[in-house]
């Protein structure tokens, strides 16, 4: 029994400015009532895809499937999304109600339906009591929750968010990255949302489509993406990273003046490679321990909560190990201390 098509589908999709390619044969899968993350720097080619989705960009080749069917030739009109863009586009002299009812009095859709539906909405989104007040009279993440509410008014099959949470302040950003996610497995719609923050797409997508240059780097679940990057960029631009260049030895990796131990079989003697270890996999000690690979100097002391983040020198390097608020309370890393770093041979990943 063959497998249930995607709800969309991209194949080969090309996109140029000029004659400069920004997208370069872009071609995945997204299931119904999935949420995706378009991850990547400024400049990899995220946005124009998301407006290629949209019909807002044209793409010079491939194909855009919906349930199987070409909707790339088809203006936005007629392509069954909702977008939500960062600037949140609300109009100002409109207010809440008004602004969320747009799209269906254009539909002329009749009164009574519209109302209805704007009090669905009102009360899902918990803009009740601003309903007659006017964009410049709410806060960043009530004109957020309008704008979201305007674009789910149309009742879209597809929703595509361009970074909308990024214009809010760290706090409020959090807050409402928990609503969305919350609000979009309850209602169960498919939804790409662009974002640079990584922290944002690890906490809200179900998979993440990581991009560099206009090509998909890797396509995975936060856990994936993080815990098995499928090349050095992966690695990173996902998390904090210990990468370092190294030659392939029997018995490990050499880097800068260090030896490290770990399986190295699979990529040959004197392989040029790219070491990675990340910080919670860095163990520090006052002695020397049977896993432990150099001696290092701390030279910054990070307190980020839950964690403790020290910097070190070792072997010409530097390094970042992150410590447990428990083990940190054993024992307290200080500026100037000399630790010996060790890791798991195991928790060493290596790149050509």
């Amino acid at each position: 029994m063959s497998e249930p098509a995607a709800f969309l589908q991209v194949r080969g999709l090309v996109k140029r400015i000029g004659a400069t390619p920004v997208l370069r044969e872009v071609s995945f899968d997204i299931a119904e009532g999935e949420f995706v993350c378009f991850l990547g720097p400024s400049g990899c080619g995220k946005t124009t895809l998301l407006l290629c989705l949209a019909g807002l960009e044209q793409a010079d080749g491939g194909q855009i499937l919906e349930r199987g069917q070409p909707v790339g030739h088809l203006p936005p009109s007629q392509r069954d999304v909702g977008i939500v863009f960062q600037s949140y586009a609300l109009f100002p002299n409109l207010t809440v109600a008004d602004n969320v009812a747009f799209g269906l009095v254009s539909q002329r859709q009749p009164r009574a339906a519209i109302d209805k539906t704007v009090a669905e909405l009102i009360a899902l989104l918990s803009l009740q009591g601003h309903e007659h007040k006017f964009p410049s009279q709410l806060s960043g993440g009530q004109q957020q929750r309008v704008a979201l509410a305007r674009s789910l008014a149309m009742s879209p099959s597809l929703l595509l968010l361009d970074e909308p949470l990024s214009a809010l302040d760290a706090q409020v950003r959090t807050r409402l990255r928990g609503e969305l996610r919350e609000l979009q497995t309850r209602l169960g719609l498919t939804t790409i949302m662009v974002t640079h923050d990584q922290e944002e797409a690890q906490s809200l997508s179900d998979r993440i489509v990581l991009m560099n240059h206009g090509c998909i780097e890797q396509i995975g679940t936060p856990w994936e993406i993080y815990n098995r990057p499928a090349s050095a960029f992966v690695a990173d631009f996902i998390g904090t990273a210990n990468l370092h260049a190294g030659v392939a030895q029997a018995d490990g990796v050499r880097v800068g003046d260090l030896l490290i131990p770990c399986a190295t079989a699979a990529h040959g003697h004197e392989q040029a490679l790219r070491a990675l270890i990340r910080p919670e996999d860095l163990e520090l000690s006052g002695t020397r321990g049977g896993r432990s690979f150099a001696q290092g100097e701390v030279h910054q002391v990070e307190h980020l909560g839950a964690i403790v983040r020290a910097h070190l020198q070792a072997g010409g390097l530097r390094w970042v190990a992150d410590v447990g608020k428990k083990d940190y309370a054993l024992h307290r890393i200080a500026v100037g201390e000399r630790l010996w770093i060790g890791c798991d041979p195991a928790a060493v990943t290596l790149f050509k």
